[in-house]
């Protein structure tokens, strides 16, 4: 059982990355986190790209869905009475849906091709968002 146990840590240990790119890796999930703070969404936006860049994006996608969806939970807690939940109907169904897929293109396309889509998405995204690109009103 010993040597089990120390197999799985010797293992575990081996995967992560050097230092250096583990404290990159934090301070980008540091960054999502301070953007998401202050402005309620956007963290994987933020947060995907700059893991990526340090990272595959086969690893950069899972851990992002991750951690939000741990924040996501926190604000489910503090903030279940004010949501509309007639609306979130359709977000989730595209949550359940969409995020394993989500998380599953990445590690199936090459990291090159994974970073080029990322790259291209987001800043779409945020032209979008910047554009007033919204969904209709409740």
């Amino acid at each position: 059982m010993n040597a089990l146990i120390a197999s799985t840590q010797a293992s575990f240990l081996a995967s992560l990355p050097p230092l250096p790119t583990l404290a990159a890796i934090m301070a980008a999930v540091m960054i999502a986190a301070v953007l998401r703070g202050f402005t309620g969404f956007g963290f994987a936006l933020a947060a995907v790209p700059l893991m990526g860049l340090l990272s595959a994006p086969s690893k950069a996608v899972p851990i992002a869905v991750l951690l939000q969806l741990f924040g996501g939970l926190n604000d489910l807690r503090r903030n279940h009475g004010d949501c509309h939940w007639w609306s979130l109907r359709w977000l989730i169904a595209g949550a359940v849906l969409g995020s394993p897929l989500g998380a599953i293109a990445p590690s199936i396309a090459p990291a090159p091709v994974a970073r080029i889509v990322v790259a291209l998405i987001t800043p779409a995204a945020i032209y979008l968002l910047s554009r007033g690109f919204a969904c209709e009103q409740v």
